[in-house]
């Protein structure tokens, strides 16, 4: 993952909702169905991602959730930290 500015990620995820019109911007993360837990495992194994569920969608909550929530309108996501910096 590269580093990634929190408003350019904010105006993609509004123009993709937008766009899209099937429902509003979420104000955080759905946690996803535990039936989800082998498919998660199997696709983690490419990626630099935890294969364990519950610690992929933490990792991700520290992402989206700020931003969705409007928390985090500046600054940039630091893949090796995961957290937001210069707020």
């Amino acid at each position: 993952m590269r580093y990634v500015s929190a408003g350019a990620f904010r105006t993609a995820v509004r123009s993709i909702f937008d766009r899209r019109a099937t429902h509003a911007v979420p104000a955080r993360l759905s946690e996803p169905p535990d039936d989800w837990t082998r498919a998660w495992a199997a696709l983690a194994e490419n990626v630099p991602a935890d294969t364990d569920l519950a610690a992929g969608y933490a990792t991700a909550g520290q992402l989206w959730n700020p931003v969705l929530s409007g928390d985090v309108q500046s600054g940039t996501w630091d893949p090796t930290r995961h957290s937001w910096l210069g707020q």
